[in-house]
């Protein structure tokens, strides 16, 4: 788990420790998963997030998404466009 939380914290880390650090963290079954989500803005200055899913919210979460991806529309440069907009706005609003 050390070695998950330093990799996540540390913006300096490069995809691949992130992923094994994620990997070796999963596979000890500790119960979630995580997701470093980075958002670079036009300005060039970056929002760095650690994302937790608990296993128990695995499922809520799921079926969130399916509805979300329900209403999209299936044009996927679109669709990444309107990922865009509430990524940031979560995140803007989590760093208050």
């Amino acid at each position: 788990m050390k070695g998950f939380t330093k990799a996540a914290i540390d913006e300096t880390a490069d995809d691949n420790e992130w992923f094994s650090a994620q990997k070796e963290t999963t596979a000890k079954g500790e119960g979630f998963e995580a997701r470093r989500i980075t958002v670079t803005h036009a300005d060039g200055q970056e929002t760095h997030r650690v994302v937790w899913v608990d296993n128990e919210q695995e499922k809520q979460v799921e079926q969130l998404v399916e509805e979300v991806m329900n209403v999209l529309p299936k044009d996927p440069q679109l669709q990444q466009a309107v990922l865009t907009k509430p990524t940031e706005r979560i995140l803007h609003a989590s760093s208050g």
